[in-house]
């Protein structure tokens, strides 16, 4: 599985996840940072997850 937040550029800002997990529920939090550490700008932002050859997606306004 991969997951991870992407500006309205369509450029990755943060990996959530990469690689295998174990069978079951699991959960992912974005902190608000970019992959470098800073803090991410307000703004509109889309996260992406492939899982067992399928795509999910949502979007997310980060407000500070």
């Amino acid at each position: 599985m991969n997951a991870g937040v992407y500006d309205v550029a369509g450029r990755l800002v943060r990996t959530l996840q990469r690689g295998t997990l174990t069978a079951g529920a699991h959960e992912l939090e974005w902190d608000g940072n970019t992959d470098a550490g800073r803090a991410a700008e307000a703004g509109l932002y889309f996260v992406r997850m492939t899982a067992d050859g399928r795509e999910y997606g949502t979007r997310l306004v980060r407000v500070r």
